[in-house]
């Protein structure tokens, strides 16, 4: 009786939904696109006829749209629509990731951005405010494209135009300006420098770093690149400094970035927009700024050894994105040696161990040689704690081939053992919150030739980086625990076996 009594009270909710005009209206509407499937299980779900709106997302889910029909998708119900459906309906996620990514492909691509950037050299006023707002939309693509586009338009009006492009598209933009006014391209660097200047003139010039960076060619350039950096340097700061001060002024610019990271906009992912180089880590835009202020500062102080020697470390240390500087060929043994020792004691080990690499090749006895039977850096760098830096160093002292024993000789054979102990296998480490979840992983990785390790705290991933030379891989859950995501990330980073490592989100790995 009690059965029946209680069938009789939910009876009609049940009917009334099932009755409700809404609900039939929802269930009555076409389904022969994408958006429409979107629309329906949404308006659904917010009707709460959740069997229907569960059915018709797992037949959304089921379909296979083009990447043309993705991107229509995007525009039609917006990303707002995509992400909540992808929340209610897990099972949709994986098609709302690809329809993301192509209409953000879409927005971005050169077809695209080449016919915004006619319409802002050639339209009114009003059609500039438009595309700036869809230029703005693209992110750091565009940025980089228009930067790019000063490059080659061939009249000052449009460089002008592309300027002030760059200038309101602040603060994504200021990342690629900074860079950007050492282009080896005049044009850019000259529209880079006054676009400094014109953010100085409207007030949105916090940083201290884009000034800096004007001072080199506003006191040793005499063509349009040196008169726009003395123009903007003038907007922001006023006269220009003597070339002492100027170097003062590097000094303690270099003592800043040495401290903190760049006083720029970062993305969310922790990357700048660069151009010629697309998206990268802010660590390494530090190294090159620091790389570029050096070599400011040794262009500025040319009887200034200490200031060649830092300018060819930093950009040692920086790489590819590193200025024009003095290559490490040009200096003696004994600078090699200095230079080395200031790389371990900062903790610059892509530097050090390119010193290490230049000391070997040229066989020179007096590398190993220290004085008052002190260890020489080259020596010294067999302890490095980077495991690069340590190969590094026993390469070159067996390529000096010592027949006696020297200062720091016995750091030889404790490398020896720690390279002995490596199999030569490609090694891999996946830390998840759970060893299931971590083993699953692995077994990917298996299919492309790695030997994987499934570990599920953060400090068993660390311990078995710094052990293990044969580790080159890491994947990292977002979940894992002891320490939590951003603790673990941030304690490799700033361990030399750890930071010299790639290392990616593991559970986006394993849903593709």
């Amino acid at each position: 009786m009690r059965v029946l009594i209680l069938l009789a009270v939910l009876t009609p909710s049940l009917a009334a939904i099932a009755a409700s005009p809404a609900v039939e209206a929802a269930l009555a509407l076409p389904r022969t696109k994408p958006a429409h499937f979107v629309e329906t299980s949404l308006a659904l779900a917010n009707l709460g006829a959740t069997e229907d709106a569960d059915r018709i997302a797992e037949e959304f889910a089921k379909l296979k749209p083009s990447e043309e029909e993705l991107t229509r998708l995007v525009q039609d119900v917006g990303t707002a629509a995509l992400l909540q459906l992808a929340k209610r309906f897990p099972e949709t996620s994986r098609l709302v990731e690809r329809a993301i990514a192509a209409a953000d492909a879409a927005a971005t691509s050169p077809e695209r951005l080449s016919r915004l950037l006619e319409q802002l050299t050639t339209g009114d006023l009003a059609e500039q405010q438009r595309v700036l707002r869809e230029f703005r939309r693209t992110g750091t693509a565009g940025v980089t494209f228009l930067i790019d586009a000063i490059a080659t338009v061939d009249d000052s009006q449009s460089e002008a135009r592309l300027r002030e492009a760059l200038v309101a598209l602040d603060p994504e933009s200021l990342p690629a300006i900074v860079a950007a006014t050492a282009s080896e391209s005049p044009a850019v660097a000259t529209q880079a420098c006054y676009a400094v200047g014109r953010l100085a003139q409207r007030g949105r010039l916090q940083a201290t770093l884009p000034v800096t960076l004007l001072l080199r060619p506003a006191l040793t350039r005499d063509d349009t690149v040196g008169e726009a950096a003395r123009w903007s340097y003038a907007q922001a700061r006023g006269g220009l400094p003597s070339p002492a001060e100027a170097a003062a002024l590097l000094d303690r610019s270099l003592e800043l970035i040495d401290r903190t990271s760049l006083p720029l906009p970062i993305s969310p992912e922790g990357t700048l927009a660069w151009p010629g180089a697309g998206e990268v880590p802010l660590d390494q835009a530090d190294r090159e700024h620091a790389a570029r202020k050096a070599a400011d500062r040794a262009v500025l102080a040319p009887g200034d050894p200490a200031s060649r020697r830092r300018a060819a470390l930093l950009a040692a240390e920086a790489g590819e994105l590193a200025p024009n500087a003095p290559p490490l060929d040009d200096f003696r043994g004994s600078e090699l040696l200095t230079m080395l020792g200031d790389a371990l004691k900062g903790g610059q080990h892509t530097a050090a161990e390119l010193l290490c690499d230049t000391l070997g090749s040229r066989r020179d006895v007096s590398a190993r040689l220290g004085a008052a039977g002190k260890p020489t850096p080259l020596a010294a760098a067999l302890r490095s704690p980077s495991p690069a830096v340590r190969y590094a160093a026993l390469s070159a002292i067996m390529q000096i081939e010592p027949t006696t024993p020297f200062p720091g000789s016995s750091g030889v054979a404790e490398a020896l053992a720690y390279f002995v102990a490596g199999r030569g296998d490609r090694r891999a480490v996946v830390a998840a919150p759970t060893i299931a979840y971590a083993s699953e992983v692995a077994g990917m990785l298996a299919t492309a030739g790695y030997s994987t390790t499934p570990v599920n705290t953060g400090a068993e991933l660390m311990e078995l980086v710094s052990v293990s030379p044969d580790v080159e891989l890491l994947l990292i859950d977002l979940a894992v625990l002891r320490p939590a995501i951003r603790e673990t990330v941030f304690r490799l980073r700033r361990t030399p076996a750890g930071g010299e490592l790639p290392s990616a989100p593991a559970r986006k790995l394993a849903r593709t």
